[in-house]
């Protein structure tokens, strides 16, 4: 089997059966308070523990050797995430300001319910808005997952597996644009999940480092919780 149908499907069903399992687990509980964080935290620890097992075969990625990979070049792989996540924020901005003028025109010139305030409903931010009245320990998971389980899953598998194995065949612009959409295809947010994809693998693509690929992800997600947190507290002074 080719190397990169195999790391699909691979992907796929590890995906699949850690939310079999996940969902199997929290069926019982259904009916009471909000676990969703919960599951996603085991979710992901079964996903991590299929992609461990997986790398360790394929990148010689055993545990023992993840955490020398880690905690070898650190102070390095802090500044050079550091200076790719400065650049991030620029790029986000001027994304936002650009989307947000275009939004507002059609606000303007179309009366849709709701209007530019719609923003205020999407996915990710109703989940994080949940947190309030989610099940003990949510808030925690909900960290837990997506600024440390989430980077060094992901980094592994979309960066240092699945690019990797595209530029072995493809230019950079392809590599990037595809490893971008099969990353956004496993996000809600899809556009703004496959331009932080995008820059990313760009950015594994000059550094070739994983550990700095890895803290500008959860720096990533940290500014993005950061964030969510203010358009919440922003929401009741916003025109609906």
């Amino acid at each position: 089997m080719r190397p990169l149908i195999k790391l699909i499907l691979f992907w796929l069903g590890m995906n699949l059966i850690a939310g079999l399992l996940t969902g199997l687990f929290f069926a019982p509980f259904k009916n009471h308070a909000n676990w969703e964080e919960h599951a996603v935290f085991l979710g992901n620890i079964l996903l991590g523990a299929g992609l461990l097992y997986f790398a360790s075969f394929e990148l010689n990625l055993t545990p023992a050797n993840l955490l020398q990979v880690f905690y070898s070049g650190t102070n390095k792989a802090i500044r050079t995430s550091l200076k790719y996540f400065f650049a991030y924020i620029g790029l986000f901005l001027l994304i936002v300001l650009v989307l947000l003028g275009i939004f507002l025109t059609l606000d303007y010139l179309v009366n849709v319910p709701g209007g530019h305030a719609q923003f205020l409903h999407a996915k990710d931010v109703l989940r994080h808005k949940a947190l309030s009245t989610a099940a003990g320990g949510s808030t925690v998971f909900f960290i837990l997952s997506s600024c440390l389980l989430a980077p060094i899953i992901e980094e592994i598998f979309y960066r240092r597996l699945l690019f990797t194995e595209l530029r072995k065949r493809y230019i950079l612009s392809v590599s990037i644009i595809s490893s971008s959409i099969f990353f956004a295809f496993f996000h809600s947010n899809i556009l703004i999940s496959f331009i932080a994809g995008a820059y990313l693998a760009y950015t594994y693509e000059k550094e070739k480092d994983l550990v700095a690929n890895t803290l500008l992800h959860a720096q990533i997600n940290i500014f993005s919780i950061l964030l969510m947190t203010a358009m919440q507290k922003l929401q009741p002074f916003l025109p609906q």
